[in-house]
């Protein structure tokens, strides 16, 4: 949770949880594992060992509709991720995109896919490293 002007506590991301340079994106997208569900895609990529706090970023396409819509399904993707971040690591980027078989996603379906799909995206992620570190990679 983020703290406003006043030291309370507000439910919305903070622009240090967010992807906004596109040379993250670019990193999350060239070095990140891929996970499908029939809701969602998430593309997971750890950052450096220093690193802190846990990442998003949202991209939905013009093919799924004009901006309201795919306002409204970035705002159920972030609210999501809100609800999940506490129980990823320190040091993860997640992009989150929909889902072209569920082009319109709800806030229900994704917070029930989002969880186990970034954690099991994220383990799958970390053991290509380690095995590519061994092999000398």
């Amino acid at each position: 949770m983020s703290r406003d002007a006043r030291g309370a506590t507000t439910l919305s991301l903070s622009r240090s949880e967010r992807l906004r340079l596109a040379r993250d994106f670019t990193r999350v997208f060239k070095a990140g594992d891929w996970g499908v569900s029939t809701s969602v895609r998430v593309v997971v990529c750890r950052r450096s060992a220093d690193s802190l706090g846990r990442r998003v970023g949202v991209a939905v396409s013009k093919a799924f509709g004009n901006a309201v819509r795919r306002n409204l399904i970035k705002r159920r993707m972030r609210e999501a991720f809100r609800h999940v971040k506490a129980s990823l690591p320190e040091g993860v980027d997640v992009v989150i995109l929909p889902s072209r078989r569920s082009p319109n996603p709800s806030y229900q379906e994704l917070r029930a896919a989002l969880p186990g799909l970034i954690r099991k995206t994220l383990e799958r992620h970390d053991r290509r490293r380690r095995k590519g570190r061994r092999r000398g990679d």
